[in-house]
């Protein structure tokens, strides 16, 4: 029998060696992140960037129809492939077992480039159709899958040139946006469409997808899916939507998230509970600070300020916890962007089943189902508040406005077993703007952290242990559409709407010095202030048609406290710092 640590290795190769995280503060590192230089060559909108396996070479795509091949994403120009491809360039792939010498890429033009770096030979392949993707596996070095928007999924043999459709989507279904491939579970795609829905193929059975992945109330609005990743363990994909959010799924049959099902259930008669009062809610100096945050309308701050609370927290009380989660519900509630009714009902179902007691959680689940116009949902949140809190009669404003729809069907979410709803969702990010290319990915030696572009032009990094932001660096005048971290380093190489390169790497002097476009490319001291800035100048409508445009701000419970002109950035480093200091959490 071999060596338990052997054997290990031979199971499950990625838990034999330990992580980065096993001897450094990766949260501290992720944070030292700055832009070192700027790689310039391109003439047009760069849009692909592609590591290749040991992260020595960074490929690049763009619309001038050239591909250059970077040493270590540093300016060190190694190759120029200018004169093969005749049209834009949306996707570049080293190709296995080719000692990083043949260089894939598609685009406009409907062909898939092979191209030979070394001797400067190239071959095309006609796809009769546009490419957006294109992905490879180190176990199948001879092979390649193109994602291509006829609504065929395409498998090139580069060996001999041989080009088979492995599937069709149907002539009524969406086209094909983007692809990925699972290296863990090298069967296994994910093909990101022209909708919302993300559907999951076994590639030996295609005719028909085995999972299928929709955040659970994407049928009230339209969304259409730009990327989607698979983690290095192969469990869980992201998917980056447009018009949408940043969301991950749990690819793992029975591991879908029944939110409405708990919801029912958590609303049915408790054996026993006690209310949550004002006077019995401990940490208050903890709870102080998001009055603040909400009285300025920045709700993002408030809703990523209580997950740092229950990331870090060591007293397990469930009654705070509860609370956390509602309160996150309350700024969904106040934020109402896209898919923030649903995330609302989310936070709900959690707050609910730490603590029965909590009527909070109840009113705003029933809000939110007024906004989704799930009016069953709604009308059962009321009948349950008003018998479990009887003396509260805040709940009255819900039960006039469904008075006012009492005319109209209810549009509920529909429990569906075969579909699985998103279990995270990442907030800051905007993706409005008519792009295929937006991306985000995983980050970090465990996965433990995401990266994306926003249209705002900044690079934002969310830490998957608090559901917030870790930090944002402002990455290119426009969009910042291309976030490709690389394989082994803390590094990352983002691109935009413009002709440079930036490479952003741990710097750890007090001042890291810089070029001349160092004021484009710090981090913000305050990315939500920022965000806040960005949202308010925009003219695109961020609430959804169904959603009424005059929203209540407070619910009456109690008087308005009196607050002080005191800068909430500063109240929330004080309440984060006397939480760490706190003899209460010492637990």
């Amino acid at each position: 029998m071999l060596p338990t640590t052997l054997s290990q290795r031979e199971i499950e190769p990625t838990s034999s060696f330990p992580s980065v995280s096993a001897y450094f503060d990766e949260d501290y590192l992720v944070k030292s992140l700055r832009r070192t230089s700027v790689l310039n060559g391109h003439d047009g909108p760069v849009n692909a960037l592609r590591w290749n396996k040991k992260g020595t070479l960074l490929a690049s795509g763009s619309n001038d129809k050239k591909i250059k091949i970077w040493q270590n994403g540093t300016n060190n120009l190694l190759h120029s492939l200018e004169d093969d491809n005749l049209a834009n360039i949306f996707s570049v792939e080293f190709l296995p077992g080719s000692n990083d010498n043949v260089i894939l890429s598609g685009g406009d033009d409907k062909l898939l480039h092979i191209n030979h770096i070394e001797n400067n030979v190239s071959n095309t392949i006609s796809v009769d159709a546009i490419v957006r993707r294109i992905c490879s596996l180190e176990s199948e070095p001879n092979s390649c899958w193109l994602a291509t928007e006829d609504g065929h999924l395409r498998q090139i043999d580069t060996r001999i040139n041989e080009v088979n459709i492995l599937m069709s989507l149907p002539e009524s279904s969406a086209i094909i946006k983007t692809m990925a491939v699972c290296a863990e579970r090298p069967f296994i795609m994910a093909l990101g469409l022209d909708e919302a829905e993300v559907p999951l193929y076994d590639r030996r059975i295609p005719s028909r997808p085995f999972l299928k992945l929709k955040p659970g109330d994407s049928h009230t609005y339209e969304h259409k899916t730009n990327h989607v990743e698979f983690s290095k363990n192969g469990q869980e994909l992201i998917v980056n939507q447009l018009g949408g959010s940043i969301v991950i799924f749990d690819t793992q049959r029975g591991k879908n998230p029944q939110t409405l099902d708990d919801a029912y259930k958590l609303l049915e008669d408790p054996a026993e509970f006690e209310m949550i009062h004002r006077n019995n809610l401990p940490f208050e100096e903890l709870r102080h600070p998001r009055s603040h945050i909400l009285v300025e309308k920045n709700y993002l701050k408030g809703y990523d300020y209580y997950g740092e609370l229950m990331a870090t927290t060591k007293i397990r009380d469930l009654r705070f916890l509860s609370v956390l989660h509602s309160n996150r519900a309350t700024c969904l509630n106040e934020r109402l962007y896209p898919g923030d009714w649903w995330h609302s009902i989310k936070e709900c179902v959690k707050a609910l089943k730490l603590h029965q007691g909590n009527s909070k959680a109840i009113w705003r689940m029933g809000q939110a189902a007024v906004g989704m116009e799930n009016y069953d949902l709604a009308y059962k949140c009321c009948e349950v508040f008003k018998k479990r809190f009887p003396n509260d009669e805040s709940i009255s404003k819900i039960e006039k406005q469904l008075e006012q729809r009492s005319e109209l069907s209810s549009r509920a979410a529909r429990i569906r077993y075969d579909i699985m709803d998103y279990k995270e969702r990442y907030l800051g990010s905007y993706n409005k703007n008519n792009t295929n290319i937006r991306n985000a990915n995983f980050f970090g030696s465990n996965d433990q952290y995401i990266v994306g572009g926003s249209d705002c032009g900044s690079m934002i990094i969310w830490s998957r242990a608090t559901g917030g932001i870790l930090g944002m660096w402002k990455s290119t005048l426009k969009n910042a559409n291309i976030c490709e971290p690389h394989p082994e380093l803390l590094k990352i190489a983002a691109s935009g709407e413009d002709p440079h390169i930036r490479m952003f790497e741990c710097c750890f002097e007090e001042k890291p010095k810089r070029d001349e476009e160092e004021d484009n490319d710090g981090p913000y001291e305050d990315p939500y202030k920022y965000l806040k800035e960005y949202s308010s100048q925009r003219t695109i409508n961020l609430v959804p048609v169904y959603v009424e445009p005059e929203v209540e701000q407070r619910q009456g419970r109690g008087r308005r406290r009196r607050f002080t002109k005191k800068d909430s950035s500063n109240l929330f480093a004080e309440a984060i710092s006397q939480y760490f200091q706190s003899k209460v959490f010492d637990g």
